[in-house]
């Protein structure tokens, strides 16, 4: 495992800032603002004698949302013709990745652990009632969601229910991955 030590420097690009130095097969020092944990990560990072700034978030980034699954065919079938997702590409038989919204899905089937992800498995919801994580899309209208999704096979825990700030229902994949369409209600 890495050792990561915080340096004290003369250098640092803003008051807060920290440096860190990482050693395994190459020495990294990152110079990083945590003046407020909302506000972007700015720094600069030292690669074998070669400097690149970085910043978290920046244009043109993207984040993923990897969902295991135990049958590749089928959840990709369901996220095609329920959910209206576009597959951009499959590999190997064992995942597909997917374009929703403004956003991507992976999906891939389960597997042991690997080389960059020591101790980890991928296994697909064994119990979907306990829950750890959701996808939520907003829409603007619940029912006419509801009644779309519905009709393209989405089987829904219930119908929507309204609260004062939202009007919203869950469904399921094939897998027992919980989505939730939510209907925000503005103040009057």
């Amino acid at each position: 495992m890495p050792r990561v030590s915080t340096l004290p420097t003369e250098s640092t690009p803003c008051p807060g800032a920290t440096v860190y130095r990482v050693r395994a097969v190459r020495t990294y020092r990152v110079l990083a603002s945590v003046a407020h944990p909302l506000r972007r990560l700015r720094g600069s990072v030292a690669i074998e004698n070669e400097v690149r700034e970085v910043e978290l978030p920046a244009p043109g980034m993207t984040l993923t949302r990897l969902l295991v699954i135990s049958d590749l065919e089928r959840a990709r079938a369901w996220y095609e013709n329920v959910l209206g997702a576009e597959v951009q590409g499959e590999y190997g038989g064992t995942s597909c990745v997917l374009r929703f919204l403004d956003g991507w899905l992976l999906l891939v089937t389960g597997g042991p652990p690997t080389a960059d992800k020591p101790g980890v498995t991928f296994e697909a919801p064994v119990d979907p009632d306990h829950v750890n994580a959701e996808l939520i899309i907003g829409v603007p209208d619940c029912r006419a969601a509801y009644a779309l999704l519905s009709a393209r096979g989405a089987a829904f825990l219930a119908p929507p229910v309204e609260y004062a700030w939202e009007i919203r229902a869950f469904f399921r994949d094939p897998d027992g991955h919980l989505f939730e369409i939510s209907q925000h209600r503005g103040s009057d």
